[in-house]
This record gives structure tokens, sequence and C-alpha cells, in this order.
């Protein structure tokens, strides 16, 4: 079509809409677009989408063309879609009210989400080009949950826009790659994250900054819960938490920064294991405790402690700058190498540097036994 505007309820079934020019779907929220039998629908072609209607299921949405897609209305919450799809090089989606698929969600494109909740029955993805694609907060506090499914969350994209982020995976893994909040003025004022495992970074170059109260809190702490850092610089105005039933891992590759505001950054897991890579070094901007019986374990490069406080419930062990994580060392950092063994420095009480520029690195060659 080259533009049309429907003032009441529609239904399409198993078909592909494709539009020239702007064209719309109801007038009021009362309206309905229902996806009927067959395979499902696709809203595609140039021309700019504006749904106000609710969007019922039981079928699939798909979303393609360089058209823009708004929606102003409810989407699946009547009835769930099968699944939500925006396709690859489709124009860009915003979505002003909650989204319901019993199947998987998956945006790979520039989408905004404006103080909804996204409940997914399947794996959630969104992006595919973390370079470009852009996954925007607006309007109020944003939630994207797949807990009950405990599917996948993948988020291959940057993520802008100065809201409350929430992302509930249940046991599902959850990644994160791309930059969070890489322009001031428009970063995420907080970031909660719960699954089954965390990873965040795909490389060195990967950020997480947010900003107004700017807490950060990581749980996996299901199973063999996991959270690993690969990315760089990590600041936030008000406290980090990360909380995994196994361990912590910070796996830098170039130098970097941990800043927090408020209590600092707290961990509470069996084991946060440090590695800066042989050359890097790795900068604490806010206190460190690792509550219970945590044990830190330093690997390579050098760990500053900027003038700032580390508080450790259990032990303490540095390897040399030698390591290579290799052989019967630890290579996956999870502990059960059978011929790995941490010769370690027991504390009664907790460890505390408070000098200005103090500097902890772990040593330049390391010993036989394989800690020093």
């Amino acid at each position: 079509t080259n533009g049309a505007s429907f003032n009441s309820n529609v239904a399409l079934s198993n078909m592909s809409f494709s539009a020239g020019a702007a064209v719309n779907f109801g007038n009021a929220a009362t309206d309905t677009l229902t996806l009927s039998a067959g395979g499902g629908t696709s809203l595609t072609g140039t021309g700019a989408y504006t749904v106000t209607a609710e969007v019922l299921g039981p079928q699939s949405l798909t979303l393609s063309g360089s058209g823009t897609k708004t929606f102003n209305g409810l989407v699946g919450t009547s009835t769930a879609l099968a699944s939500l799809v925006q396709s690859d090089g489709s124009g860009a989606a915003t979505f002003y009210e909650n989204i319901i698929a019993a199947g998987a969600v998956t945006m790979n494109a520039n989408v905004t989400l404006s103080g909804l909740t996204l409940t997914s029955g399947g794996v959630v993805t969104i992006g595919n080009a973390p370079g470009t694609d852009v996954l925007t907060l607006a309007g109020a506090a944003v939630t994207v949950t797949s807990a009950a499914a405990n599917t996948a969350q993948t988020y291959d994209c940057g993520i802008t826009g100065g809201q409350d982020l929430t992302v509930a995976a249940g046991t599902g893994a959850v990644v994160f790659n791309g930059l969070i909040g890489a322009s001031a003025g428009s970063r995420p004022t907080g970031l909660s994250v719960s699954g089954g495992s965390i990873l965040f970074g795909n490389d060195a170059s990967d950020t997480l900054q947010l900003e107004g109260t700017g807490t950060l809190a990581y749980t996996a702490n299901v199973g063999a819960g996991t959270i690993t850092w690969r990315g760089s610089n990590i600041a936030t105005p008000g406290t980090q938490t990360y909380t995994a039933s196994t361990r912590v891992v910070v796996d830098l590759h170039a130098n970097g920064t941990y800043t927090a505001g408020g209590t600092g950054l707290a961990v509470a897991a069996p084991y946060l294991f440090l590695d800066s890579g042989a050359a890097a070094t790795l900068t604490l901007g806010a206190n460190l405790t690792l509550s219970g019986a945590g044990n830190l374990v330093l690997y390579r490069g050098t760990f500053d402690l900027n003038g700032r406080s580390l508080a450790i419930g259990g032990d303490f062990v540095a390897f040399g700058a030698a390591y290579n994580g290799s052989g019967w060392r630890d290579a996956a950092r999870n502990t059960t190498n059978p011929g790995n063994r941490f010769f370690a420095y027991p504390f009664e009480g907790l460890l505390g540097y408070y000098t200005a520029g103090a500097l902890l690195a772990a040593w330049q060659a390391a010993p036989a036994c394989g800690a020093g």
C-alpha cells in the first residue's frame, strides 16, 4: 500500500503487509490488531508504521524493511505473540507498552523500550552488531525478563538512555557485548542483572558507565553461577555488588579501572579471580570487600589499590607474572584442576590496604609451587 489508516479493529492472517508510505493501525488503545491463524505476519516496506491498537497473538510478528515502527499500545499482553522478530537492517522500532511473547524475542536493529516490561518465553536477543545496533531506554525503568522460562539473553548492542534496566533470566545465561553508557548525559541510571551466568565484554574496548544514582547489581547465584568481566573501565556513581555461587572473574586484556560510589565494590562469591594480562594494570577507584570466606586470586599483571582498602574474608593467592594458565595450572579458573594447588596466605581477620598509592603486583617470576 502507498499509505493507509485503519481506525478500528483489524485482523491480519499469515501475510506480508508492505507499505511505501505511512500506515496507521488504530487511533485508540481500545482498537485491536489481531495476528490470527497462519504462519505469522510481517510488516515491511519503506513506509513508517504507527500502531496505536493493542497487538494480539497468537501468531508471530516480524518487522522488516527500512520504515520505522512505533507501537503505542500493548503488544501480546492479552494474547501472547508466538514470537517477535525485528530483522537485520530494519528501521528503528519503538515500544511504549508492555510486550509478551510465548517464544523468542529477536531485535536485530535499533530499538527503543520506554518504561515497559518485555516478557519472553524463549531466548531474548537484542542487536547483532555491537558497534552499530543500540538499545535505548526511555520514559521510565525497563525490565526484560525470561526468568519463568529460564532462557538466555544476549545483548549484542550498545545500551544508552537515562533509565534503570533490569534483566532477569532465571537460570539462563546473560551476555553483554558492547558499550553500556558510552555518552555522558544519556547513560543508564542503574543496572540489575540476574542469570545462571553473566558475561560482560567481548574485548578490552567494552566499557560500562552509569550515571545518576547509578547502582550496579549482578547476581549469578544458581547452580555453577559465574560472573565474568572482559571489558576495561567500569564506573558507577553508586555501589557495585556481585553475587555468584561459584566465582567472579575479572579478565582484562588492557589497562582498566573499577570505580564505584556508595559503599564501593562488594563481592559475595567463593572466589574472585583478577587477571589483567602480563602488561596490564587494574586500578581500583573504590574500596573492595570480599564477604564471607571469599578468596582473592591474583594472576598476571598489576593490581593497583590506588589508596583504597581491600578486605578479604578468605585466602589471598598471588601467581607470578609468568603464569600462563596452562598445564597443571587452573586454566579454567574453576579450582577443580587436579594439579592445581593454591599455596595461600590465610588471614584471621580482614586484610586491609590503606596506604595512599599502595601497589600490589604479581611476583615477577612464578615459584615452582605455582603461587607466591
